[in-house]
This record gives C-alpha cells, structure tokens and sequence, in this order.
C-alpha cells in the first residue's frame, strides 16, 4: 500500500510541475504579448528557456520573421524577462497532427443526382465510378 501511495505522490509531483512551469510560459506569453504588436499576439508563444534562450514558436515563417526583427529592442526592455535569458531563439510550432476527419452529408435528392449523372457519364470510365462512389458513401 506505501509503495502505491509513493508512486501516486511522485506522479502528483510531476503534474504539479508540469502545471507551474505551463503556467510561468502562459504568464510569460502574456507579458510578452504587451510588449509586442497586438497583431502578433495570437500567432506566437513562449515555450521553454534552454541554454540561457528564450525559445518562442510561431505560428507561421511571416510571424517569425517578424519577431525576430522586433525582439531584439524588446528583450531589454522587457521586465518580466527571466534574469538568466540574454537572447532568444524563434521557431516555427509543429504542426498540430489533424484529429477530425472531413464528413460529408448528401440529401438522399443529392445521392440521386450523383447517381444519375455516373450513368450519363458512364463513357468516362474513372468519373463514373468516383461519382457512384461518392453516391453510396456520401
């Protein structure tokens, strides 16, 4: 039973940390987004300090070049800046793997018509059968 209420506590540890040290990046983030364009402040966010660098992901190479111009003059005027951070680093946020998958509903007027038109085009062998297809599953 000790050994399980152990590894409970050391799992309850982890998550605490990995909550405060989110939290210090969203904060981070948010006293950065004041400093900077407003336009930006969606687009960007501060995810770690790594070797005395700040480290920023943007969300596209336009944002990141951007931030790599403004940064500079920002990062020694900026208050909440973490004391061991003398400069930083702009990367491009890996893409988020897509989690939705496209659904796509037809009327059952629409299924007909699909339908309809696969036999008008029956002599177009490939767009025939794409149409029938997309007339059952659609």
């Amino acid at each position: 039973m000790k050994l399980e209420y152990s590894q409970q506590s050391r799992q309850k540890d982890v998550y605490d940390s990995l909550l405060s040290q989110w939290k210090e990046w969203q904060r981070l983030t948010l006293s950065l987004q004041k400093q900077l364009p407003a336009n930006l402040s969606s687009h960007y966010k501060v995810v770690c300090v790594q070797n005395d660098e700040l480290v920023i992901y943007a969300n596209n190479s336009v944002v990141a070049n951007r931030l790599k111009m403004l940064l500079p003059n920002v990062l020694h005027n900026w208050q909440d800046c973490p004391d061991n951070v003398n400069k930083f680093c702009v990367k491009l946020d890996p893409p988020q793997e897509r989690t939705t998958t496209n659904s796509l509903y037809l009327s059952e007027d629409a299924r007909m018509e699909l339908s309809k038109t696969a036999q008008k085009l029956s002599h177009h062998k490939e767009l025939s059968c794409a149409l029938q297809k997309l007339a059952i599953t659609g």
